[in-house]
C-alpha cells in the first residue's frame, strides 16, 4: 500500500492569510476534488490532503489550515510523509515551482514538471521568445511598458506569470490601456498582445518521455465585464475526434520542452494563421475535472503508472 498527498496550493491553505477569491476556489475546488476522486479509485493507494479552514471540511484531510499557520511547515511534514506528491499550484508569483521543488527535497515521487520546465512555462514572455525562436505560431508580445503592438481588434493585456484568465484584460483603445497603466500596476510585470479572433481552445495532453497523447480539446468562450476577459467552457472532445493537426503540434512541442511531465494543458487560438499558441499550463488544469468520464479510462491512474515508468527506471 502506498500512499499519496494532493498538494493544491489554494485548497490547502496557501492563501490562508488573505480573502479567498471566489472564482480561483471554486475551479481550484472542482479540479482538486474531481483529481481526488480518480486516485481513491487507484488499487492500493491511500490519498491525502490538507485543507483550508474557511472551505467545507472533506474526509481526505489530515488537518485543517488556520491563519496563522505556517504552511509550508505543514506542507513539508505532509510531504515527508508520502511516497508520491502530486503537486498543483498557479505560477503566479512562483508558487508552482517553489512548491514543486520543496517536494522533490522531501523524497517521494514528485507528480509535476522538472523546474526548469516549469520555470520556462511561468512566464509567457520566456515562452514566447523560446516557442518563436522554435518557429511556432505566436502573437507579438510586449511588456505593458513597450510600444503597443499592432492591432485592429483590441489588446489583451495580463501578468507575465498569470494563471487562467485571472487579471487578464481587454482593451479597445490605447487611452483605456493608458489609464490602466498609470493605476499604479507595475508595467515591467504585464505583457501586451494583440486580441486574436478564431477559435479559442484549450488542449489537454499527457505528455512522457518527449511523447504526447491528445486527451481533449476544450472549447472556450471569450466573456469581456468592465475590461476583464474570463474564459468558459463551453463543450469538448475527446482527443480522437479532435484535429489531426493538434496531435502533431503537442507532440513536437514534447520535444522541443524538456521537462514536460504528465498532464499539461495548451491554450490555443485556431484562425486563419493556423494554431497559435497563446500559453502552456505545466500542471493540471480545471479542464481536468470530467475527463476521466469523458474517455472512459482513470486518467490519474494512468498518469501515475507512466511517473513510476520513467521516473523510477
Amino acid at each position: 500500500m502506498k500512499n499519496i498527498f494532493v498538494c493544491e496550493f489554494i485548497t490547502c491553505g496557501g492563501m490562508h492569510s488573505v480573502e479567498l477569491p471566489v472564482s480561483l476556489v471554486q475551479d481550484a475546488d472542482i479540479m482538486v476534488q474531481a483529481l481526488i476522486t480518480d486516485l481513491q479509485r487507484v488499487p492500493d493507494l491511500e490519498v491525502f490532503t490538507c485543507r483550508d479552514s474557511r472551505l467545507s471540511p472533506i474526509v481526505e484531510s489530515r488537518q485543517s489550515i488556520k491563519e496563522n499557520d505556517d504552511v509550508p511547515v505543514i506542507w513539508q511534514a505532509l510531504m515527508l510523509e508520502a511516497d508520491l506528491i502530486w503537486i498543483i499550484a498557479p505560477e503566479s508569483n512562483g508558487e508552482l515551482l517553489r512548491l514543486t521543488e520543496m517536494a522533490r527535497t522531501c523524497g517521494g515521487l514528485v507528480i509535476a514538471c522538472s523546474p526548469e520546465a516549469i520555470r520556462l512555462a511561468s512566464s509567457k514572455m520566456n515562452t514566447y521568445e523560446f516557442l518563436r525562436s522554435k518557429n511556432y505560431i505566436v502573437p507579438e508580445t510586449r511588456y505593458l511598458g513597450e510600444a503597443l503592438v499592432v492591432s485592429d481588434t483590441g489588446w489583451v493585456i495580463k501578468p507575465d506569470d498569470g494563471a487562467g484568465s485571472e487579471d487578464c484584460y481587454l482593451f479597445e483603445d490605447e487611452q483605456s490601456i493608458k489609464h490602466f497603466a498609470r493605476s499604479g500596476i507595475d508595467s515591467r510585470t504585464f505583457i501586451q498582445q494583440a486580441f486574436l479572433k478564431g477559435i479559442h481552445l484549450s488542449l489537454s495532453a499527457l505528455v512522457f518521455d518527449s511523447h504526447a497523447t491528445l486527451l481533449s480539446c476544450n472549447y472556450q468562450d471569450c466573456n469581456k465585464q468592465n475590461h476583464r476577459l474570463r474564459n468558459r467552457l463551453i463543450s469538448r472532445k475527446a482527443g480522437g475526434d479532435c484535429e489531426k493537426i493538434f496531435e502533431t503540434l503537442i507532440e513536437d512541442m514534447a520535444k522541443n520542452i524538456s521537462g514536460l511531465k504528465g498532464y499539461i494543458g495548451i491554450d490555443i487560438v485556431l484562425n486563419e494563421q493556423g494554431s497559435v499558441i497563446l500559453d502552456i499550463n505545466p500542471r493540471l488544469t480545471t479542464s481536468y475535472a470530467g475527463l476521466s468520464e469523458l474517455l472512459g479510462f482513470n486518467v490519474a491512474e494512468l498518469i501515475l503508472e507512466n511517473f513510476i515508468k520513467y521516473e523510477c527506471r
